[in-house]
């Protein structure tokens, strides 16, 4: 059983769709900043813990108006050895 409880799942969605590079590099560079706090499961798909929960939301929020994304909490998850692991 893994250690992470909660998963979030978005999508960017700018209002300005003129802006997307911009607001995809920002938005990036600052979830890359979050790497200890998450791990990354897919493209648009992050895990976390409870305890780092508030903080992700924070980081989440401070791009609503940009980004969809929805929370689950998680009861139980089993995560399979990623391929890229094999090497």
């Amino acid at each position: 059983m893994s250690k992470y409880n909660i998963m979030y799942v978005y999508d960017i969605i700018p209002k300005n769709p003129s802006h997307i590079h911009k607001i995809k590099r920002r938005f990036y560079y600052h979830l890359n900043k979050n790497t200890p706090f998450i791990r990354k499961a897919t493209k648009s798909v992050i895990l976390t813990t409870s305890q780092h929960e508030k903080h992700i939301d924070e980081f989440f929020m401070s791009f609503s108006e940009d980004i969809i994304v929805y929370k689950c909490k998680i009861t139980d998850i089993e995560i399979f050895k990623n391929p890229s692991e094999n090497k």
